[in-house]
């Protein structure tokens, strides 16, 4: 049996020369780095990294519920999933520059989970809806009221700069927007730096599960 330090060699060498291949016959690679790098932060400006999750429909007190009871899988753009050199070149920049979709289905419940992804060291923007928002209003209040600490993201997002907030528009204004929600979603996620953004949006793809509320009530009764 090889020792680990002989396969390591072995590994870096097999990198070296599959690297190398790649600079005489791949259009991208063979690319400067200068270029590659704008290309990944294009890529990343213009994508959006989507989740796609599901809470288990237990009932509360039932010990599977949470975490166990919540699944996710990331959507990452197409691009990190073409070579082993590409995606270690891209996966940082790619990261740095996307929106967090956090729209559809139950993928808003990441934001109270506890999944160490190395998505999570890395993302700057997260987009959310505009009911979700006033949930974070209405429980930032709820612990301001019982004197406990109005953070509520479960998750270390170290580098988070920008939550955008979809709003449904009503004869052509986005409405939920304000202060005090803009103030709510800052201590929800712990970060009075954080730029928030209220978006208003015709497409019904972008709308909020009609069984969000009753999803986080849900939730919460059993804690």
């Amino acid at each position: 049996m090889a020792s680990p330090s002989y396969t390591a060699v072995e590994v870096a060498t097999a990198l070296s020369k599959i690297t190398l291949t790649n600079t005489l016959t791949s259009p991208l690679l063979r690319l400067p780095a200068e270029l590659r790098n704008k290309i990944y932060t294009y890529v990343g400006h213009s994508e959006q990294i989507h989740i796609a999750a599901t809470i288990t429909n237990a009932s509360p007190g039932d010990p599977t519920r949470d975490p166990s009871g919540f699944t996710m899988q990331f959507d990452f753009p197409g691009l990190l999933s073409t070579c082993q050199q590409t995606r270690s070149e891209a996966t940082a920049l790619i990261y740095a520059q996307s929106t967090v979709n956090t729209l559809s289905g139950d993928a808003w419940y990441w934001l109270y989970s506890h999944f160490a992804h190395r998505l999570c060291a890395r993302v700057t923007s997260i987009q959310i809806s505009e009911i979700f928002a006033n949930l974070m209003e209405r429980e930032t209040d709820q612990r301001m009221l019982d004197s406990q600490d109005v953070k509520v993201c479960a998750l270390h997002l170290p580098c988070l700069e920008r939550v955008h907030v979809v709003c449904q528009v009503v004869a052509g204004w986005p409405i939920g927007s304000g202060y005090f929600t803009e103030e709510a979603v800052k201590e929800w996620f712990g970060n009075e730096g954080l730029d928030v953004f209220f978006e208003g949006s015709w497409s019904k793809q972008y709308s909020c599960p009609d069984s969000l509320i009753e999803r986080y009530d849900m939730l919460v009764d059993g804690e």
